[in-house]
């Protein structure tokens, strides 16, 4: 992957789930950049540019998947961007 960091939260499920190949040297724990609960808690930087891609694969509770969900609503109301939608239509 050149054009993304990656951050695990459970190293064994993340790479099982994501059905991502260590064996085919696809991806390797070296491509790992830090661990996903320091980044949202600013321990960790994230991206550092806009060329840079976030990959994130969910493996956890439901809650996580709020938290996440929200965090990413509020961003994108703060920055003005993102679009609208109706979901009962």
């Amino acid at each position: 992957m050149t054009t993304a960091e990656t951050y695990q939260s459970v190293p064994a499920k993340l790479l099982e789930q994501a059905h991502l190949e260590l064996e085919a040297g696809e991806y390797a724990w070296s491509d790992v950049a830090g661990n996903l609960g320091d980044v949202v808690n600013g321990v960790t930087a994230g991206r550092t540019s806009d060329d840079e891609v976030t990959l994130f694969k969910s493996v956890g509770l439901a809650i996580q998947d709020i938290s996440c969900a929200a965090l990413v609503y509020r961003e994108a109301v703060a920055n003005g961007i993102g679009q609208e939608f109706d979901f009962s239509a």
